[in-house]
């Protein structure tokens, strides 16, 4: 397993997906979105991405080159990113940069991201946002037809895919409170390294074909689906994010997006809001924790504690990940060479 510096590895991924006829801007913010995933020990939208990338520009089914563009359709509250059938991630990074400027003057401004590709983590935003003193909200789901990879609650075959949630607000010294999720009991990332890796699921993630419980990834790229995650929880979420991706904002590329941000000072001085805030999450942090468990942490605050380790000891790469980025690389002419080095 090779350990890779975050920069070296960072510049590989721009490296290949310019290669790959990506522009420079957007090759550069693909990359940095993706390894900042793997910093933080978020492999499934990590480095592991670039060879399903390449795939979706072989196919002509996403645009290396396109552009997003924000226009505002019903004030400055309410915003439209139009990705142009190309990477997600830059879209998101507009509606970002394009609703922290609505919300210093209107405190709520709200976001529909549509013909985007995949966007990656929608967690990174949602923290971003929070950074900047604003609580935000996203949800996005919308191609049930292209992927009904997940059964709804009392189904044994998939209806919808994995539609995710994120939500973040300001945290205190320590950073932002996110939470980031699937609204199926595993990410569908997630179970892709599990097959790459050729490991098994825990039990009451996914069902095989014939709708029986079981623990293979295999099972699942075999006609399977996934379960959703609590049940009725988790099903009742997903069904929201559908209708939002495809009745509300249309029929998606990959999946359709809403993001929200709401100024925290649009209610309380974000001094006295963040004493509480600080004050709550302590009182979280001093719970006992259960047995297996070595401390309460705030959701969020993991992954950074891991980035930091590893953006000073590396990002160690699963063989099977660094192959399909090495087979991926030969695709469009690059040796990766001595790149693995720490």
């Amino acid at each position: 397993m090779p350990t890779i510096d975050a920069a070296k590895l960072d510049a590989l991924c721009a490296t290949i997906l310019g290669a790959a006829g990506v522009s420079s801007a957007t090759a550069h913010s693909v990359a940095a979105h993706l390894v900042e995933n793997d910093l933080r020990g978020i492999e499934s939208h990590g480095c592991s991405r670039i060879p399903y990338y390449l795939g979706l520009i072989a196919e002509r089914s996403l645009k290396p080159k396109a552009e997003p563009r924000c226009e505002a359709v019903a004030g400055a509250r309410v915003l439209k990113v139009d990705g142009g059938r190309g990477f997600g991630i830059p879209a998101m990074e507009l509606a970002l940069e394009s609703l922290s400027e609505a919300v210093e003057e209107t405190a709520l401004a709200a976001a529909g991201i549509v013909n985007v590709g995949h966007t990656g983590r929608i967690g990174a935003y949602a923290e971003q946002a929070a950074e900047r003193g604003c609580f935000a909200f996203i949800c996005g789901g919308g191609n049930h037809r292209a992927w009904p990879n997940v059964a709804p609650h009392g189904g044994r075959k998939g209806v919808v895919s994995t539609n995710p949630y994120a939500l973040a607000l300001p945290g205190g010294t320590r950073g932002p409170l996110v939470v980031d999720f699937a609204t199926s009991a595993i990410a569908q990332g997630k179970v892709m390294v599990a097959r790459d890796k050729g490991a098994a699921l825990p039990e009451g993630l996914l069902l095989d074909r014939k709708g029986r419980p079981s623990t293979d990834p295999n099972d699942y790229y075999d006609g399977g689906a996934l379960l959703p995650a609590a049940g009725p929880k988790g099903g009742g979420l997903a069904l929201v994010a559908e209708l939002v991706g495809t009745a509300l904002l249309g029929p998606p590329h990959e999946f359709n997006w809403i993001f929200v941000m709401m100024k925290v000072e649009a209610f309380r001085e974000l001094g006295a809001y963040g004493a509480d805030a600080e004050a709550f999450l302590a009182r979280v942090r001093a719970c006992p924790p259960q047995k297996g468990f070595e401390r309460v942490s705030v959701p969020g605050e993991l992954e950074r504690e891991r980035a930091a380790q590893r953006r000073r000891d590396g990002i160690a790469v699963d063989d099977a990940i660094w192959t399909g980025i090495g087979e991926a690389a030969r695709t469009v002419g690059i040796d990766l060479g001595g790149l693995a080095a720490a």
